[in-house]
């Protein structure tokens, strides 16, 4: 993925995330069921909730790793219901 600001912390500007494994502690699933950063495809501009692990960058969790930005750059109020 791009980076094109860090909120907090700091990295380089091209990263590969990977989605949370199906399974707390190490594991070589690299996938938690469908790849919870395929909806971030379609949104113009995503804020990636991660944190960096022996392997590289990956999700917080399964279901609250992306979240679309609105038009103006800014977060929404609230997480929508229906995140993956």
């Amino acid at each position: 993925m791009r980076v094109d600001e860090w909120l907090t912390g700091r990295g380089d500007s091209q990263i590969e995330v990977t989605s949370p494994p199906a399974a707390c502690g190490e594991s070589d699933d690299r996938y938690f069921g469908p790849d919870p950063f395929e909806t971030a495809v379609g949104y113009e501009e995503a804020i990636l909730f991660l944190h960096k692990t022996g392997d590289g960058w990956m999700a917080i969790n399964p279901s609250q790793g992306v979240l679309e930005l609105r038009r103006d750059g800014s977060l929404p109020a609230a997480r929508p219901d229906q995140q993956r």
